[in-house]
């Protein structure tokens, strides 16, 4: 089994998980007091559907949460993934998650 990395490249604004060396998918960001703004995230042809943008999603909100920062999820899919996942809700600050779709029901 290839081994995976994931690779943090801030002069070039991006996440990437690697497999055995080759890009499988990535995540571009902006970063701001405090902030962490997701803007697109997307695997490479032969790397779709088999989690590995979700994995490198889950790595950056983890990230976030241990540094203390909020979360602007600008990418649908990261938005989809928050919204799926209610322990990552709180990262998006409160007044902003209408506007992502990442409150829960009701709210």
């Amino acid at each position: 089994m290839s081994s995976t990395s994931i690779h943090d490249d801030p002069e070039r604004r991006r996440l990437e998980l690697r497999i055995g060396g080759d890009l499988a998918a990535l995540i571009t960001y902006g970063r701001q007091a405090g902030i962490v703004a997701i803007c697109h995230t997307e695997s490479e042809p032969g790397f779709k559907g088999l989690g590995y943008a979700s994995q490198l999603v889950e790595h950056a909100l983890d990230e976030a949460r241990r540094n203390g920062d909020a979360v602007m999820p600008f990418c649908s899919f990261a938005a989809r993934h928050i919204a799926e996942r209610p322990e990552y809700v709180a990262l998006v600050p409160e007044q902003y998650r209408r506007s992502f779709e990442v409150a829960p029901a009701g709210a």
